[in-house]
């Protein structure tokens, strides 16, 4: 929730001292770094959230939804340049690439229920 709050605050120009203290606040109260201070401002800050997003929801499916909210673009890094994707597969994706990552989902498979109605 801090990160939510933290971005919440950065997007509605809130003051950059109160999303500062949301992110110390993250760090000071879960025990992760008591001696962390941010005092980021503008787009610095914005990369300190996006880092700590990374961080704690690393694995759980967020970042795709959050490349798509920011309209960052997904970078795949191969080996050779410290990512971790074969060279085939070490691409990256723009947000106007794909038809704005727009799942579709194809119209025969919405067919076949409508007889379930």
């Amino acid at each position: 929730m801090y990160l939510i709050e933290a971005e919440a605050k950065y997007f509605q120009n809130k003051p950059a001292t109160a999303v500062q203290a949301t992110l110390n606040e993250l760090n000071s109260s879960s025990g992760r770094d008591a001696k962390y201070n941010c005092t980021k401002t503008g787009a610095e800050l914005l990369k300190e959230i996006k880092l700590y997003r990374a961080i704690e929801l690393w694995g759980e499916g967020f970042d795709w939804f959050d490349m798509k909210r920011w309209g960052d673009p997904i970078i795949r890094n191969a080996h050779a340049n410290g990512g971790n994707f074969l060279t085939s597969l070490a691409v990256t994706i723009n947000p106007q690439d794909k038809n704005k990552w727009t799942w579709s989902i194809p119209l025969r498979e919405s067919d076949y229920n409508k007889g379930l109605e």
